[in-house]
């Protein structure tokens, strides 16, 4: 039986975090159907993350990506042998190394991106004036959440 009294604002924002989580992984999910490419999830967004910040060391690659360092060297060992990244010593701390996205690496993301970017494009195009504004709207905050999530996580 329905109740009469409205949600808490704890447990409407419960719900509306619930059901964007959800949202956006089905998006996620629908984007990889409608072109998996060719690397397995965990490697293309450790590689789109090198791609995104440039030269860039494991460790940082692993909080960055929230894996543990073993998890994230397994990775990168695979982008390494595909060709998809390089480890290049820091010339100031020779101790140091950064990893380095190749031209395949490059050619890899740019294909998955633009394919992916396509795919969400005509469901964008297949939505009405209105609903398309509303999207439009919606990037800014969504930016925007991304960066407080990121924040957060990163000065804890």
């Amino acid at each position: 039986m329905p109740s009469d009294t409205p949600p808490s604002d704890d447990a409407t924002r419960a719900e509306t975090t619930r059901e964007l989580a959800m949202a956006l992984g089905r998006i996620n999910r629908a984007l990889a159907r409608a072109y998996p490419g060719p690397l397995a999830t965990g490697a293309l967004s450790a590689l789109a993350t090198v791609v995104r910040e440039g030269p860039i060391r494991v460790g940082d690659l692993a909080r960055r990506e929230g894996l543990q360092p073993p998890n994230m060297s397994r990775i990168v060992a695979e982008l390494e042998r595909e060709g998809h990244l390089e480890r290049h010593t820091d010339l100031d701390d020779r101790r140091s190394v950064y990893l380095v996205v190749t031209e395949i690496g490059q050619a890899t993301f740019d294909d998955v991106w633009e394919r992916r970017s396509r795919a969400l494009t005509e469901g964008v195009r297949a939505m009405d004036e209105p609903d398309q504004q509303t999207i439009r709207a919606m990037i800014a905050l969504l930016r925007q959440l991304g960066e407080r999530i990121e924040r957060r996580h990163d000065n804890p």
